[in-house]
């Protein structure tokens, strides 16, 4: 299928949305830029196992993870699990880091002056070489908008993703850096599973 519920078909939806950003009249898109993550599930309803399935395609460092239900035993309760089904997209990871060097972009933890030698900080961070100013200090490889960021390797192609769900795939979860920055993905889970029973989460 080539339509919005397959991974080529997220992907490029990302990629119409990176365009948008960076033609419209109404976005400062220079530094201004964001993170994307679409996620269709679909074949909830059917009798054919196979066909329940979800599909991920993402940029940047947002993030989405099933929450699984093991089958609970005679005499407790449930055991979780979690299961990525991305994987954040970062400056410091191997392979992007030779990419974004090689696009003109230089990576560093964030620099932070102060009495005696400047201290370095925090994740490593994605700069444009050329730049007068430093910027644009991204802490992620991959993203839509942000010119300034994409002249120095920031790349609008997502990463997708297409699981089977089993039967005990109970919840799907899809958060942005600001959960997972603070919270692991077992924490996040055990902040979703209480409403699992009344399956009263949105």
């Amino acid at each position: 299928p080539d339509g919005l519920s397959s991974a080529a078909g997220l992907a490029r939806a990302i990629h119409a949305a990176d365009a948008a950003l960076l033609l419209s009249d109404d976005v400062e898109a220079e530094l201004s830029g964001a993170t994307c993550l679409a996620m269709s599930v679909s074949g909830l309803d059917s009798p054919d196992a196979a066909a329940r399935r979800v599909v991920v395609a993402h940029v940047g460092d947002c993030r989405a993870m099933l929450g699984r239900r093991d089958a609970p035993p005679h005499n407790g309760e449930s055991r979780w699990k979690t299961v990525r089904l991305t994987e954040d997209h970062r400056p410091d990871s191997l392979d992007e880091a030779r990419r974004l060097v090689a696009a003109g972009g230089r990576i560093q933890r964030g620099q932070f002056p102060g009495v005696g030698p400047a201290t370095f900080a925090g994740p490593s961070r994605l700069w444009h070489r050329g730049s007068a100013t430093p910027a644009p200090g991204l802490a992620m490889s991959r993203g839509a908008g942000d010119a300034l960021g994409q002249a120095c390797g920031l790349l609008p192609e997502a990463t997708t993703h297409e699981v089977t769900l089993t039967e005990g795939d109970a919840m799907v979860v899809a958060a942005s850096d600001g959960i997972f920055d603070v919270l692991s993905d077992a924490e996040v889970l055990h902040c979703c599973r209480g409403f699992w029973p009344t399956r009263d989460a949105s």
